[in-house]
């Protein structure tokens, strides 16, 4: 009967035989009682005052009523929201739960990704309306393709700590982000080269870390990096060191107005780190950069005959007349204080810091590696 079309007349011949069910007691009777008119009680559920999960237990329910009105509770905590083309619906980002979970909120504007941000392109500023691949062709068209990569790395690091909080309930530190986003890096470049890098043999606990990690009691910790400025055919350093509460103790930047291989700067940052390490006498120092060749060229034994080999000779003199400075090899991601210290080199040339002196923007790395 479902798929024909009845006559007006025979379906409400139908409802009379149906009303005639409901208020005949018996076969026999020949009164009939109507409780409740026929037009109210087949009344379409559309010209109710609501829905079933509105309507209240009322006064004096049937008991097939106030079984149903019991089942509520269970059909709600497994009903579904119907979100259909997604018009009127508001999703916050579940990571700070202050804004709409968009693409640009997700991985530039939220608190968590503009304090990796503030890490990875320090000073950078836009337009918080702009759209993502906009902004994505900003940083394309004004940083180089080594900082290119650590922008798609991060992006894609800020990602995964969404998607851990959202599916595992694990929160991830923003200094980890950035630490994990440069250690995949590292790999991935590592993996796309056709020159197989030499292998590096821990001699001892802080070899290659991902994370700074704060030194012992009574040791002080010196994170050194340098940065090329091609632009003003200058390079600069950063020393920077910290004491057992992971504090500033004292920094330094330094500025030449000239132009050197990465690799030399490097080892004449070591070499200027472990001058002033003499110079600061303190009782026992450990020293981290970022540069592998450095630091496997001072920890070797062979003769280097050129200006960067006579660089490394001096490291290693100095290294064993200071018998309780050790020398490390840790990853970028562990040495981001120095690393930033070294680029804010050309905006301050030959400056000495302290707690109080040290610019806003380094004060920030260093709490981050506090989180």
């Amino acid at each position: 009967m479902s798929v024909f079309l009845l006559p007006i007349e025979i379906t409400r011949d139908i409802e009379k035989s149906i009303s005639k069910f409901w208020w005949n007691s018996s076969q026999a009777s020949t009164s009939k009682i109507s409780w409740i008119s026929w037009e109210r009680m087949a009344k379409h559920k559309s010209a109710g005052d609501g829905d079933f999960f509105q309507a209240k237990i009322g006064n004096n329910p049937s008991f097939i009523w106030r079984s149903i009105v019991e089942a509520k509770q269970l059909l709600l905590e497994g009903v579904r929201w119907r979100i259909g083309r997604g018009d009127s619906i508001q999703c916050n980002y579940p990571v700070c739960k202050t804004a709409a979970e968009t693409i640009m909120h997700c991985l530039v504007n939220c608190p968590v990704a503009r304090q990796c941000w503030f890490v990875v392109l320090p000073g950078k500023q836009w337009d918080d309306q702009m759209e993502f691949m906009n902004w994505v062709q900003m940083i394309f068209d004004s940083e180089n393709k080594s900082k290119c990569a650590e922008v798609v790395m991060v992006c894609w690091t800020i990602w995964r700590a969404r998607n851990d909080l959202v599916w595992n309930q694990k929160y991830t530190r923003i200094n980890k982000i950035v630490a994990e986003a440069m250690q995949h890096l590292t790999q991935w470049n590592i993996a796309q080269s056709r020159v197989t890098l030499p292998s590096l043999q821990p001699i001892g606990e802080g070899d290659g870390v991902v994370v700074w990690v704060r030194p012992s009691t009574n040791v002080v910790k010196v994170s050194v990096d340098a940065a090329i400025f091609e632009d003003q055919n200058a390079f600069g350093f950063g020393l920077i060191a910290r004491g057992s509460d992971g504090a500033l103790i004292t920094a330094k930047s330094v500025l030449h107005t000239h132009l050197v291989s990465p690799d030399l700067a490097d080892a004449l940052t070591i070499k200027e780190a472990l001058s002033w390490i003499d110079r600061m006498q303190w009782p026992q120092t450990i020293l981290e950069s970022d540069c592998l060749v450095a630091v496997q060229a001072i920890r070797s034994n062979t003769p280097m005959r050129s200006y960067f080999g006579g660089i490394i000779e001096e490291c290693r003199s100095m290294l064993k007349r200071l018998h309780k400075v050790s020398l490390f090899f840790v990853k970028r991601s562990a040495n981001m204080v120095a690393h930033q210290l070294a680029r804010e080199s050309y905006n301050y040339p030959d400056r000495s810091f302290d707690g109080r002196t040290v610019p806003a923007i380094i004060q920030n790395c260093i709490e981050m590696d506090l989180n």
